[in-house]
């Protein structure tokens, strides 16, 4: 019987988003607070996503930007079908929803606890790339790889010779696939090959990543059961001047880390310039798109697809399934000369 009512509830919310978003050519509008448009919005080009994903599914579009402290209801345009939401907005999304049903708002980054079938939202989910992540470091922490360092200095590799790809993408220039399929010592002097010794920095600690860490560090451990005494976990100093960030990378350097995952928010791109001349391998998460010298120095970046979400999110706004649609944590830049890159060619490949 519960089960029956749920289907129904289900269907009745289906009846009344059909009835209120069945006809195109209306208008969306994305409402972004300040603060959210330059962490965001423009270092990572959402705006140009959203707006492409909202033409398609036969909306017009409008931008509003508006400072922190706007009130949601004083700025709604009066005519519009769906309404974008900025993260910082959704406290008042709600009032507003339940006095505008003939509207549809969406929050980003979050889904709101809501019973309003006209209030709904795209969330994060970086779970499973963390996982993947964790197990990639569990494994470079326990095999013997050829010394990716050594080719560096010969030039081999050469950051300098790498260009970006139509899809966004840092790869080697030159002949080939670029996919190693396996790696196997050259030689079998000591110093042919290594294990990587891994760290993680990440920014002060949140319960919002607290999954996210956990399912890195879980799946570290099992890929390698003894590599705890090898995982170091940095808490990125709580005041981020210039001396700050050096004792951190002195830290790094002391430790002998040359495997860090970095998730440090701000403090990434000093971090990666104060690394630049190590033997280290970089792997970054959300650092801005732009054509950076410090992409030189990146083996990795993960950041959000925002693209791929709106894609598939505004044409089912009639769609319970739309529920199951989130931002989901990709490898947006890499380098086929990495000694990285076979590890993770291959889902790059089935995209």
């Amino acid at each position: 019987m519960v089960n029956y009512f749920r289907a129904m509830k289900k269907i009745f919310i289906g009846w009344i988003l059909t009835a209120l978003f069945s006809c195109s050519g209306g208008k969306a509008v994305f409402i972004c607070d300040q603060i959210y448009g330059e962490a965001t919005v423009e270092p990572y080009r959402m705006e140009r996503s959203l707006k492409k994903a909202l033409g398609r599914a036969g909306y017009g579009y409008e931008f509003l930007s508006v400072p922190v402290t706007a009130v949601l209801s004083e700025v709604l345009p009066e005519a519009a079908e769906v309404v974008v939401l900025s993260p910082i907005l959704s406290k008042q999304a709600e009032a507003c929803a339940a006095g505008r049903p003939e509207t549809l708002f969406v929050v980003l980054e979050e889904r709101p606890s809501t019973r309003l079938p006209n209030l709904t939202g795209i969330p994060k989910n970086g779970r499973q790339a963390y996982e993947d992540l964790g197990r990639l470091f569990g494994r470079l922490s326990m095999e013997r790889i050829p010394d990716p360092f050594p080719a560096e200095e010969e030039g081999e590799g050469n950051p300098e010779t790498a260009e970006e790809s139509p899809d966004g993408s840092v790869s080697e220039t030159g002949d080939g696939d670029g996919i190693a399929r396996e790696w196997q010592p050259q030689d079998a002097s000591p110093g042919a090959s290594v294990i990587l010794k891994p760290a993680v920095v990440f920014s002060n600690f949140s319960a919002e990543k607290e999954d996210d860490y956990m399912a890195f560090l879980n799946a570290f451990s099992v890929s390698n059961p003894q590599g705890t005494s090898a995982m170091f976990t940095l808490e990125v100093p709580s005041v981020r001047d210039s001396a700050a960030v050096s004792r951190l990378a002195d830290e790094l350097r002391n430790r002998r880390i040359d495997l860090i995952f970095l998730d440090a928010g701000s403090v990434s791109p000093p971090l990666i310039e104060l690394l630049a001349r190590e033997k280290v391998l970089l792997v970054a998460w959300q650092i801005p798109s732009d054509n950076n010298p410090l992409w030189e120095n990146v083996d990795l970046v993960l950041e959000w697809d925002y693209g791929s979400a709106f894609d598939a999110f505004f044409p089912a706004l009639t769609d319970a399934g739309r529920n199951d649609i989130f931002f989901d944590l990709q490898i947006k830049k890499y380098k086929k000369n990495s000694i990285l890159y076979p590890y993770y060619a291959e889902k790059l490949n089935d995209k």
